[in-house]
């Protein structure tokens, strides 16, 4: 048999067994939800409407030409005499035929086009046996490098498994059985990833420990992906820990530091806060620009805060900051009662000595800038195009 299912937990059983594994398994729950359930659903519908809307396609394009010849045949017969000769004369009714299929009916070129994707059985059976070859191929070369194979990039191979049209697991089923593949081998995580390597380059004990140390990785990226688009925030590495209770943290971390060296991971980004604290957020969803922004935040220093993002606004766009942002939006975390304290203070530290305020003379909305990356009169220009310009230059 060569489907082997992977017992221990993912995490947790890089130090502890499966006993971590539970724990990390109901902590990805909780936390990522049904995302990955979701993706199954949108892929599944992606390829039923797929189907409907080709097999709708035939049907018309297959109708379009006996309507089109229908319009000709009416037409021609309504003007009589030689036209109406000339429609009729051929061999049988290799006339009428040609009107289905001539090169400047768009009608007939779509139909022909259509014809084509309909393959024999001996054609299904070559693209079945191409495409596990391709498989082999891929799983071979990785494991040649000690690595295991993801079921995503086995699905990536070919249009016919990325669409559905070919079902990996059906193929994974039927190569177990087959001479040319029975080193392939086929391992299935608690958590239901598959993972394929081939046991001609790699040992079963090892291929089943990779496949737990996968599984972990998989685990704790999707957990900080969801931080990231969820709920816009980052992911102390505490909470990170509390996945796997019963795990040393010191191997966790070994994990997360190597993460974003592999290409599936690198989105994974580490942020370390002024106090130490240490954070990590998916780059694909917070920039690390924000993901700074969201750091202060979370360490509660307003004024850094404050003065950080309009700094970086100054210096990025460049643009003043309009300060009812800092009321408005919550991701700063700074109370509405606290906001004109916390920037009266501001324009009065001498660290903060770049940081100017003005008030614009019509709309009093209060705007703030670095004087180190905006000039005055910059600035105020670029205020009374915000506050006014902009509305009456549409």
């Amino acid at each position: 048999m060569h489907e082997k299912e992977a017992g221990a937990g993912p995490v947790a059983s890089v130090q502890a067994g499966s006993a971590g594994s539970a724990r990390v398994e109901n902590a990805e729950s909780r936390r990522a939800g049904g995302a990955e359930s979701a993706k199954s659903v949108q892929a599944g519908t992606a390829g039923s409407a797929e189907s409907s809307r080709t097999g709708s396609a035939r049907a018309e394009t297959a109708e379009r030409p006996r309507a089109a010849a229908a319009e000709r045949g009416e037409a021609e017969a309504g003007e009589g005499g030689q036209g109406g000769a000339d429609c009729s004369t051929g061999a049988g009714g290799a006339g009428s035929e040609r009107t289905w299929l001539e090169a400047d009916d768009p009608a007939g070129e779509a139909r022909v086009s259509f014809e084509e994707e309909l393959e024999s059985p001996e054609e299904i059976k070559a693209k079945r046996e191409a495409v596990k070859a391709l498989i082999a191929e891929r799983v071979r070369e990785d494991s040649r490098g000690h690595a295991l194979t993801y079921e995503d990039v086995l699905i990536g191979l070919d249009l016919d498994l990325r669409y559905g049209k070919i079902v990996l697991a059906e193929v994974l089923g039927e190569m177990a059985a087959e001479e040319p593949y029975l080193d392939i081998v086929t391992i299935t995580t608690v958590t239901g990833l598959v993972f394929v390597y081939s046991g001609s380059s790699i040992p079963e004990d090892e291929a089943m420990a990779k496949s737990v140390v996968e599984e972990a990785k998989y685990i704790l990226a999707n957990a900080i992906r969801y931080d990231s688009l969820e709920k816009v925030r980052l992911t102390p590495v505490g909470e990170i820990y509390a996945m796997a209770p019963d795990a040393d943290p010191a191997i966790i971390d070994v994990l997360l530091i190597g993460m974003p060296s592999e290409p599936r991971y690198a989105d994974i980004k580490k942020a370390v806060a002024a106090n130490g604290a240490v954070y990590y957020h998916s780059d694909t969803y917070l920039t690390e620009s924000y993901a700074a922004t969201l750091m202060l935040a979370m360490a509660g220093d307003h004024l850094v805060t404050i003065a950080e993002t309009i700094r970086e606004e100054s210096r990025i766009y460049p643009r003043t900051t309009n300060v009812a942002i800092f009321r408005d939006q919550q991701v700063y975390g700074i109370p509405a009662a606290d906001l004109d304290t916390v920037l009266w203070n501001l324009v009065r530290k001498p660290e903060y000595a770049d940081i100017n305020r003005i008030v614009h003379p019509v709309t009093r909305a209060i705007h703030m800038y670095s004087s180190t990356y905006i000039s005055d009169d910059s600035a105020w220009a670029m205020m009374d195009w915000e506050e006014v310009g902009r509305a009456n230059n549409p």
